[in-house]
């Protein structure tokens, strides 16, 4: 039992975000709400190292709380989202696993670079994959998922 579920503190987060998200008027804008997801978590990843850890950190409480705001939120799309922030700024990340391993293999070709030199060489990449990554989660989210809610 997590600390979270114990203290009931994740499920007031929960109600307080999803109450802030509705006062925002977020519940028309489900693009708005997912493209917000995404860049919150992809900050968040700056942080927070581990797939895991940050996921069970942030499931039980945003999955309850933009399917609250948008039912059309569904936890599937909410992980989607997720794995497009995290995989698009895991290498920005001082606490990725393969730090030591991407720096060995730098060092083999420019001795002289640090784990700073890897950040700022990744940032570019990381900020394309993200925008280009959310765009097509937006798109699909348009194409696919919105109409077919839609015609229920």
């Amino acid at each position: 039992m997590g600390v979270l579920s114990y203290s009931g503190l994740g499920t007031h987060i929960t109600y307080l975000g999803a109450s802030f998200l509705q006062w925002l008027c977020f519940q028309q804008f489900s693009i708005l709400l997912i493209i917000g997801f995404i860049f919150t978590t992809a900050f968040i990843n700056l942080v927070v190292g581990g797939l895991t850890s940050k996921w069970i950190l942030l499931e039980p409480m945003l999955i309850p709380m933009l399917y609250q705001v948008n039912p059309q939120m569904t936890p599937d799309l909410v992980a989607a989202a997720y794995r497009v922030a995290h995989s698009s700024t895991n290498i920005n990340t001082p606490m990725m696993s393969y730090a030591g391993v991407i720096l060995t293999f730098m060092h083999k070709y420019k001795p002289v670079l640090s784990f700073g030199d890897l950040i700022i060489m990744m940032v570019p990449y990381s900020i394309v994959f993200l925008i280009v990554w959310a765009g097509l989660l937006v798109a699909w989210l348009r194409s696919v998922v919105l109409p077919r809610k839609c015609m229920v």
